[in-house]
């Protein structure tokens, strides 16, 4: 394998009900206030479900922890990038790295 390439997480040859995007998954844009801005961000439902769900084990809003990850990203990197990313992130495995 050369170098930059990473062998695949799934076999995508065959097509299965489990990776069939549905209707529903397709991106949904709604509307967060962070630092008293209304402004729009686009995710999959999956994405949102999961914000949700963590917001809510925290203690938070959706708002309020939307406006925790904007505060530490990127300036480069868009919103809906780092929601995903921190989304992703939380369900990894703790390394204790």
């Amino acid at each position: 394998m050369s170098s930059g390439t990473f062998p695949p997480l799934v076999d995508l040859s065959n097509d299965t009900p489990a990776l069939t995007i549905a209707a529903r998954d397709r991106p949904q844009k709604r509307s967060l206030t962070l630092a008293g801005h209304r402004t729009s961000v686009t995710l999959e439902t999956a994405f949102w479900d999961r914000l949700r769900l963590l917001a809510r084990v925290r203690g938070l809003s959706v708002n309020a922890l939307a406006a925790r990850i904007d505060a530490a990203r990127d300036p480069g990197v868009p919103l809906a990038g780092a929601i995903r990313v921190y989304v992703l992130e939380s369900l990894a495995p703790d390394t204790g790295d």
